[in-house]
């Protein structure tokens, strides 16, 4: 009698067929599957979100993931497929990157926390800083 959680009943796969599944369904097997400005899009679509960072030590983070994913990648693609075409959006606690495609699957999280009380705290004890990142926003 084998059960629903039986190990016995499972399907295997090798290591190996488990790691090239894992890289595949983020872009990175077989090598870079995506080449050129006009795949950005293809490539977000495939990793389903890019977490996205202002820094820049050696390269901002959303830039790395994708140099990684697709050849010939220059940071301008990004943000021209992005806010040019809007063929993505960006939305989080942690800012990502999203396709636009998905946009509806995340109106009921965002109606959500904006109702969130812990939002209304943090704005009315910070309100100096909100302003001065609304600013910077509008700026840049």
């Amino acid at each position: 009698m084998t059960g629903v959680g039986d190990a016995a009943a499972q399907p295997r796969i090798s290591r190996e067929t488990h790691r090239r599944a894992v890289l595949g369904l983020q872009g990175l097997w077989p090598g870079r599957r995506f080449a050129g400005a006009a795949s950005v899009a293809d490539a977000l679509r495939t990793m389903h979100a890019l977490q996205l960072d202002p820094l820049n030590v050696t390269g901002r983070s959303q830039d790395i993931a994708l140099y990684g994913r697709v050849l010939g990648y220059e940071p301008s693609a990004l943000h021209a497929m992005a806010y040019g075409r809007r063929e993505a959006f960006d939305y989080g606690n942690w800012l990502n990157l999203y396709p636009i495609e998905t946009f509806r699957y995340w109106r009921t999280p965002m109606r959500r926390a904006k109702r969130s009380q812990d939002l209304a705290v943090f704005l009315a004890r910070y309100p100096s800083a909100i302003r001065s990142v609304r600013r910077s926003l509008r700026a840049n």
